[in-house]
């Protein structure tokens, strides 16, 4: 699955793109892309199936932002809950687009350095 994923990620930004060098920001935004479409978490059939319908099941979108924002070298704590909330909300239930999780990238690195910064 791991190789799957990497090689996902290595061709749709190189070949696709047309990039030679990714930066962090783009490497964060595909490890999102790729990791939600690979689902590489899944749930045990034997989960009750009252229970999975209670509760939307996010632990995909969340692994695969904490992943992503892994690759930008922040501080969590700089970022504000609520926000990393939407994202996580944001991933599981629209389209992932990895050029719009570029620009979301940047931005949420420009929080957390500010949020250092106080």
């Amino acid at each position: 699955m791991r190789f799957a994923v990497i090689s996902s990620i290595w061709i749709d930004s190189k070949e696709f793109h047309r990039t030679a060098i990714a930066n962090q920001h783009k490497r964060a935004a595909f490890t999102i892309k790729w990791l939600k479409m690979t689902h590489p978490i899944q749930i045990n059939e034997k989960t009750e199936r009252s229970e999975r319908a209670q509760y939307p099941f996010l632990a995909n979108a969340a692994f695969a932002v904490e992943a992503g924002l892994n690759m930008l070298e922040i501080d969590f704590q700089n970022v504000p809950a609520d926000y990393l909330r939407a994202l996580i909300y944001k991933i599981q239930f629209r389209p992932v687009l990895a050029e719009t999780l570029l620009s979301e990238m940047a931005l949420v690195e420009r929080i957390a350095l500010r949020g250092a910064a106080c």
